[in-house]
């Protein structure tokens, strides 16, 4: 089966043929499949990658597989520490907690905000609250948040990747030293274009009770700092984990709709359709989201062959 997807601008169509990744836009209309005389008919049923406005999210586990290399991207904080960076212009539109932006701020101890006006002043260490809080960093992600110190070992990087309209805006933390203590930490942060989709990766985050009480925090905060959404067990806290994985989705009402096709004839709306062809026939499942960067279209067939003759 062939994966297409369509950015759509008004009357501009751009065809881009790529396989689907994690938090992307896609759509899968099944295995191909046979009906015969005492079945003519068959139910098709498409499985798109759901996702829905930002007014609020959703969090959960999901495998430890990192989508990209943890080594790659434009350096930052080089010989510095407790600082943001400047702010770092996204090449797509992404929304979080009902807001558009296309710039983001990146701070030294695995945290990330999209308010420009941290942008090249001082990251703090020093946190006491939970989630939420305004006495937190706010329209933050929090991939973890602890005082590490990027200075003295390890290496923080960004970069983008994948094609539009799936391109993706990375974040890595590489064998990043924890201050005042033995260890390191590696995380990645995976923001997708179109979906508003945030994974968090976490290869390595040892404890550290021996400063700042090891407090440490998992999570992404809205701009007021009165709602975020956390992992069991990840706020604000002495913890350690290896090898997990989170994904952050956009739960507000849902931004797609699926539509059924016959030889560009529309046969049908919504994750299911019936179908009874008397030869083999392809049908198209499209889903259309319409989401901050615009209307995408995603579409995925299925062949459908009589088994002897009806």
């Amino acid at each position: 089966m062939v994966l297409r997807l369509f950015l759509v601008c008004t009357s501009i169509f751009l065809s881009v043929y790529c396989s689907a990744q994690l938090g992307c836009p896609s759509v899968d209309a099944g295995a191909d499949q046979s009906v015969d005389c005492n079945n003519p008919c068959t139910t098709l049923t498409a499985d798109p990658f759901e996702t829905g406005s930002t007014s609020n999210h959703n969090v959960g586990s999901i495998p430890y597989s990192l989508p990209y290399p943890i080594n790659q991207g434009t350096s930052l904080f080089i010989g510095v520490d407790d600082t943001w960076s400047n702010a770092l212009p996204m090449p797509f539109e992404f929304c979080v907690y009902g807001n558009n932006y296309s710039s983001i701020v990146v701070g030294s101890n695995g945290i990330l905000t999209f308010d420009l006006g941290e942008a090249g002043g001082y990251c703090p260490w020093n946190f006491t609250n939970a989630a939420p809080s305004p006495n937190l960093p706010t329209n933050a992600i929090f991939a973890p948040y602890m005082d590490i110190d990027p200075s003295e070992c390890g290496s923080v990087r960004y970069t983008t990747l994948g094609t539009a309209p799936c391109r993706t805006f990375v974040i890595n933390y590489s064998g990043v030293c924890l201050f005042s203590c033995s260890g390191s930490v590696n995380s990645q942060i995976v923001l997708y274009e179109t979906t508003n989709v945030i994974e968090v990766y976490i290869g390595n985050k040892p404890a550290c009770g021996s400063w700042n009480g090891g407090r440490t925090l998992l999570g992404i905060q809205n701009a007021a700092g009165t709602v975020a959404s956390v992992p069991p067990g990840r706020n604000t806290g002495n913890w350690s984990t290896s090898n997990e994985a989170w994904r952050f989705t956009p739960a507000g009402p849902p931004i797609f709709t699926v539509n059924w096709y016959e030889a560009g004839n529309l046969i049908g709306q919504g994750l299911s359709v019936d179908v009874c062809p008397s030869e083999a026939t392809t049908y198209t499942a499209e889903v259309i989201y319409d989401g901050c960067g615009g209307v995408i279209s995603v579409e995925d067939d299925v062949t459908v062959s009589p088994d002897g003759t009806i």
